[in-house]
This record gives C-alpha cells, structure tokens and sequence, in this order.
C-alpha cells in the first residue's frame, strides 16, 4: 500500500511546506545576498576573485591541430576585482586588475607574459550584457612574436594556419568608450624566419587618451620605441610620439626618429639596403574630423629628414653622401566613403654627394636637388597616379660626371660621355620627367622628361683616336625618351699633317662650331651617336683631318694630288654606334665644303691647280669635288670623284673630269708659246680614271671650230671643225703609252701613238697622216722626238 501527503498527518504535511518554501527563498536570495556581500566589501578594496576565476583557467587563444590540445592558452595567478558604486555612484568604473598573465604553448612552456593589467569597465554595459573598456594600464608586459618566410606575423607558437573569418557582429566588446591606454616596462622579441634575424622592441612604453572633437574620436598622449637587432646593439630605432589637441579643433602628433641607419634593419624591409647612411626625421600628422567616419582622419603630413654621411645606392650605382635633406607634405582626401586620394608634395631633396675619386674633398663634389609632386586616386590601393619631378644640380665637372651618372640609366651614352668629355664643366643642369600609371604602384611610367644642361671650356674626343675638340661651349638637353642633344660652338680641332698625303708636317687647325651631337636609343640597350658641325680650316688641313686612318676614308684612299691648300668651310656630320670597337660599315660620314683660294698640285701631267673655288662632298662611301681654277694657267672647271670602297681590280676608284677654253693670253700665261699661229678659242677637256689596280687613262680632246690655226704646214679658219685627241695609259700615276692620237680638221687628218722608254726620248708613231694634196701619197712615218 502506497502512501501519500494527503496520508500524512496535517502538522507533518505543514512542516514540510515550509521547509520547501525555506530552501526556495535560500536558492533565490543567496546569489543576491553573495553579490551584496561582494558589493559591501568592495567598499574597503579590492577583492581577490582568483578562486572563482581558476575553474575556467587556462582560457584557450589558439586552437591546436584536430583532437590535439590548444596550442596557446592563457592564464593568471591572481585577478582582484573593485568597484565603489555604493558610495559614489552606479556610473563608478569596475575596476579589474590582473597579475602575472600569462600565455602557455602547448608544452606548458610561457611565450608571453603580462606582470599587471589594469582594466576600468562601464558597469551600466556590463548590466546589460557587453563589455565596455574605459581605461586599460599594462605593465611589465613581454611578448614573443614570429614572422613566418610568407610575412606573416604571429605569436611564436605552433600552432595551425587560422583562416581569415569575417567580424562577429554579436561580439560583446565596445571600443568606443576607452578613455586610456597605458603600457609602461613593454618588450617584444620577434623571431623572423624569412631573414634569419632576431628582433626586439625595448622598451615601449605609451599614455594614449581619447577625445572627441566634433564627433570624432581622436587620440592624445605619448609614445615611445626603441626597436633592434638583438645580436647588433650598435644601431637602435629609436620613436618618440606626442599627440596633443590644437585650437583648430583637430589633433596634432609629432613623431621624432632619432638618428639611425636604414640599411640595419634592410632584412625586414630589402629597399632600406640603399640607405646606408644616418636619418633622422620628424613628421607632424594632422586629425581632423572625416565624413564617414566616427573618428578623426590623417589629413595632413609634413616630413623633415636629415641625412649624414654615408653611402646611398640608385640605378645600378653607389653615391657617397656628405649631408642631405628632405622637406615632403602628405595631403589626404576623405570625402569619398571608398577610397582616399592622396598628394605627395616632394618640397625639396637636398643632396651633397661627394666625389667617390676623392672623398676626403668636402667641397669638390655636386649638390643634387629634387622637387615633385603625386596625386594617387587612393592611397593604399591606387588605379591611376599622375606626377612630376624636376632635379637640378647646379655644376658638374665633366670629367667626373660618370660618377654621378646612373650606372643602368642609357648604359652607351653614359660610357661614350665618361670616356670621350674629359674636361670642362657643366652647370645649370636641369631635368623635369612626368608620371603616370593606370595600373597602380607596378604600373608607373616616365611619359615625359625634359633637360637641359650648360657646357663651357669643354674637351670632347669625337673618335678616338683622331684628335679632340678643345674649348668647347656646349648646351645639352633632352626632349623626349629617347634622345639627348648636344649643341656646341668656338671649338677647335688639332689635325696632325704628318703621313697625310697633303704635302705637309706640323699641327694644323680646324676650327668647329655651331654644331650638335644626337645620343639616341636611350631607352634602349645600346646607343647611337650623330655629330654634325661646321668646319673652317685650310684645305691641307681639313684633308689630313679625312685622311685619319681611324675614319677609314682617305687614310685607305690616298688623293692623287698633292700639296692641297686653300680656306675651307665645310658641313660635317658623322653617325656611329657608341661602342668601344666600330667597323668602317657602322659608321656614317657626310662632310660638305666650300673650298676657295685653293691649290692642287699635279692634278694633269704634273700640273697644279691654282686659285681654285670648290665645292667637297665625302662620305664614308665616296667623295666627290667640283668647281674652277687655273689649271698649268688654264682657268678650268673641274669634276673629281674618288670611290672609299672595297674594289675589284678592275672597278674605278678615281677619276675626274675638266674643262678649259683656251685663248691665245691663256696660252701664254699657261707658258704655251702662240705666237702669230693660235687666235680665237679652242675648247680642251680633260678625263681622268683610275682602276682599283692603280692602271689608269687620261682621254684629251681639243677642240678647235672657234680657233684659227696658222701654221706652214696647215691652217684652219675660225668656224670649221676640228679637233685633237689622245688617249694616256697611267700606272700608279706614271704616264706609261699615249694612245688614240687623232688631229683632224679641214685637209687635216692625222693618227697615230706614242711610245715611252725608260731612258729613252718619247717616240711618236704617226699611222696616218693627211695635210692638203701635197702628202697625201704619204703613209706611215716615224718622229723621233
């Protein structure tokens, strides 16, 4: 049988009931009376609430590998919790103070400890279930980090790769309403592993407050950091903060580095090798309120940077700094929700380099300045980016200009200038280049550059090793990409007369100017130059200038006349590669003259040309002279054409044409004695060639309509034709047979050769020989002349 309340009697079923009620009212009201009983003693300090803190200890803060153990997890060996709210109000801060924090790897081993974290937190979010942080102190904190060979960056544990997750939207931690942050006795040691190298910041220590100014949030206070090597202690990192608030409604932070070697820490960031020298810089940063955005905006930078002595690397070379300055100015755009445009103001780069020849110099080197300015669509992901840069450098020694001169920038041209200018200076060097970029960062460009520079008193070796220009006054400047131009004037050239074929030793002088030089292909791996100028000289002069072996020219094909004198002013350019070793085929020669006053000797039969007037034309391939002068007295026009070719034996290498009128005073003047049997003119021409086998011909043709011929054998009145010819065989110059006599005319016909013996009186053959009726009977005869 089963029994029930209802079975027991009424004073028992009583003393239960309330016995239930008794323990009911316990279960609900002990909790409150614990908290009040809390509450109560926090009115006299702190409580020690580690007993009910360590049943949740260790906390987990990084996972292991699946089924392994956390591979971090935090813990504490004391947590001390007050709050006065009883005595000064509800809206009094909790107050939470952690000691000797810790975070264990998996093996239980410490990474990271924190000695004391104070935290103060609104006690109205905590009410309704958030944590509201108003002021956070850490002290004696110590931190071990670890860069991965991918950069990545972490604690130094093992622990497995952790993908990136989107921001919990129910997290229950509010920023917003940190008042504080303090760290006092901070470090922080980082093992990279992409460079093999151990780190470490110390010590930091930071007091940052917030404000609010026109509803946003900004930061005030100080900072300060020491970071280095940990087995190099000679050079430290050294950054100091302060962040105050301006009567312009914004925040204001100037950061000071003190003096230190960028190329130290080149193994967290490569770049920083080219930086061996000593910087120091200060940046003030202004905050300013910024659509879209609950706190305060970077919206302006300047940087101040001094540097000191030491080396600098750009463009494949090696600079050697004596002292330098940087004045830049960061302005930023926060209108757009999307992105920040930015400008970058370069005010001013100052740089004194000095002579790497000789550094002890202090003020034998260059000083370089840089100005510009970038706009980028964004400052962080930029698509388009747009500038200018403008350096100058006020005078450069052009024997030392390939010190300065980028080693990978127009590798030809910087060589053919380093080897070839070997004195002189320059000055007033000024260069300006555009930028731009659709493509971000990687995708930059030089559209445009612009340059001009001012040469005086220069030496430059056009071809070695022909002799230089000496005394040069030049203007250099640069146009597009692709091509640097050189214009020159008042230089001179020394030409060595000596082996020339031009009858003469000594030095001559050939004066140059205006005139230019074209570098091209800039852009390009190898450069081609292009020299053109005018030339004032004497003949002999500018011919032994031709002759010079290293051109190839005359040097190969000697002229056939000798002794040339006469003023010349000639037009001459000359096309090369700039390469240490050029080929006749690579070069390009095109000289034009006007030659007057001139003389050449032995041009015909060993007769000179006097008083001529001519007009020159060379060029690697050939050259080619026309004009008139007085040939043996004779006033003649004259073609001559000599082929620099490589011939065949039997191909033309020179020849020449000329033209005279004779007259009975030309005669005489010519020495030809006419006495009462020449009057009128008679028309003589002249043609000249010449095989590559040195054998050559002369054809002579006299022409006679216009002359009256009286003579006891003949006579021809003026107007009937009739002529004289004759053919001269030449070998290496030398008059070896005279063939194809022809005289013919009215009653006249005469034909025959002539032949010349060494040693021996020349020998005229005549085969033919008709003079009125009288001889005709005549058939062959001999003249020994």
């Amino acid at each position: 049988m089963t029994s029930t309340g209802q079975d027991l009697p009424r004073p028992l079923h009583k003393r239960a009931l309330r016995v239930l009620t008794v323990l009911a009212v316990g279960v609900l009201v002990l909790p409150v009376l614990c908290v009040a009983a809390l509450l109560v003693r926090m009115l006299f300090g702190p409580v020690n609430v580690t007993p009910f803190v360590r049943p949740f200890l260790p906390v987990a803060v990084l996972n292991g590998q699946p089924g392994q153990p956390a591979a971090a997890t935090l813990t504490l060996r004391r947590a001390d919790l007050a709050w006065n709210g009883l005595r000064d109000g509800l809206s009094v801060p909790v107050m939470l103070s952690l000691h000797d924090v810790r975070i264990l790897k998996a093996d239980k081993t410490t990474t990271d400890t924190i000695q004391s974290a104070n935290v103060t937190l609104d006690p109205l979010a905590l009410i309704h279930g958030s944590v509201a942080l108003n002021t956070v102190d850490l002290s004696g904190v110590r931190m071990a980090l670890r860069r991965e060979k991918d950069g990545s960056v972490g604690l130094d544990v093992d622990a497995p790769p952790t993908p990136a997750t989107p921001p919990d939207s129910t997290n229950t931690l509010d920023p917003s309403t940190l008042q504080r942050i303090g760290l006092t006795d901070a470090q922080v040691t980082i093992d990279d592993r992409l460079t093999h190298t151990q780190w470490i910041a110390s010590p930091i220590t930071s007091t940052l407050h917030a404000v609010s100014l026109h509803g946003g949030n900004g930061l005030t206070g100080s900072v300060a950091l020491t970071f280095q090597a940990e087995q190099d202690s000679t050079e430290r990192l050294s950054v100091t903060a302060q962040g105050t608030q301006t009567d312009h409604g914004t925040i204001q932070w100037h950061a000071a580095l003190a003096p230190v070697r960028p190329s130290t820490f080149a193994g967290l960031a490569p770049a920083l090798k080219t930086l061996d020298v000593p910087v120091s810089l200060t940046a003030d940063t202004v905050f300013a309120p910024a659509p879209h955005s609950s706190w305060l905006l970077p919206q302006a930078l300047d940087l101040k940077t001094d540097l000191g002595t030491g080396e600098l690397q750009g463009g494949g070379s090696t600079y050697l700094l004596n002292h330098g300055s940087l004045l830049a100015h960061l302005a930023l755009d926060h209108r757009s929700a999307t992105h920040t445009p930015a400008t970058i103001t370069l005010q001013g780069l100052t740089l004194d380099l000095l002579n790497p020849e000789h550094p002890e110099d202090v003020n034998g080197g260059i000083t370089v300045s840089l100005t510009g300015q970038l706009n980028a669509s964004d400052l962080f992901s930029p698509t388009v980016l747009s500038g200018q840069m403008a350096l100058d450098i006020p005078t450069i020694p052009f024997g030392d200009i390939a010190n300065y001169w980028p080693a990978k920038a127009a590798k030809g041209g910087r060589k053919w200038v380093d080897t070839n200018i070997t004195d002189g200076t320059a000055h007033d060097l000024h260069t300006a280049v555009t930028l731009h970029s659709d493509k971000g960062w990687n995708g930059i460009k030089l559209t445009s550059i612009k340059g001009s520079v001012e040469g005086s008193d220069l030496t430059v070796h056009w071809l070695r090793p022909i002799s230089p220009l000496h005394h040069l006054d030049a203007h250099l400047e640069v146009n597009d990409l692709d091509k640097l131009t050189i214009h020159f004037d008042h230089a001179y050239q020394l030409v060595d007369r000596a082996d020339k074929n031009v009858g003469a030793t000594g030095i001559g002088r050939v004066a140059a100017g205006p005139g230019s030089m074209e570098i091209t292909g800039l852009s390009k791996k190898d450069q081609m130059g292009t020299i053109v100028t005018e030339l004032h000289g004497n003949l002999r002069d500018l011919l032994a200038m031709l002759a010079e072996p290293r051109l190839h020219l005359l040097a190969r094909h000697p002229i056939s006349f000798t002794s040339p004198s006469g003023q010349a002013s000639a037009k001459f350019s000359l096309t090369l590669p700039l390469e240490s070793d050029v080929t006749t085929d690579q070069m390009i020669v095109d000289a034009h003259a006007q030659v007057s006053h001139t003389h050449l000797g032995n041009v015909v039969a060993g007769r000179a040309i006097t008083n001529g007037t001519f007009q020159i034309a060379a060029t690697t391939q050939q050259m080619d002279l026309n004009g008139h002068g007085v040939l043996g007295g004779l006033p003649s026009d004259i073609t001559y054409f000599m082929n620099f070719r490589s011939l065949l034996p039997q191909e033309i290498a020179e020849k020449a044409h000329l033209f005279t009128r004779i007259t009975p005073e030309t005669a005489t003047a010519a020495g030809i004695d006419t006495s009462s049997h020449f009057y009128g003119n008679a028309d003589l021409g002249v043609d000249y060639a010449r095989q590559a086998n040195k054998q050559g011909t002369v054809h002579i043709n006299l022409d006679l309509k216009h002359s009256r011929i009286v003579i006891p054998l003949w006579h021809k009145a003026a107007g009937r034709t009739a002529q004289v010819t004759a053919t001269l065989a030449l070998l290496d110059g030398r008059i070896t047979s005279v063939e194809k006599i022809f005289a013919t005319g009215p009653e006249l016909d005469v034909r025959g050769r002539a032949v010349l013996r060494e040693k021996a009186a020349p020998e005229l053959l005549i085969s033919s020989f008709k003079i009125d009726a009288d001889f005709s009977h005549l058939r062959q005869f001999r003249v020994i002349l």
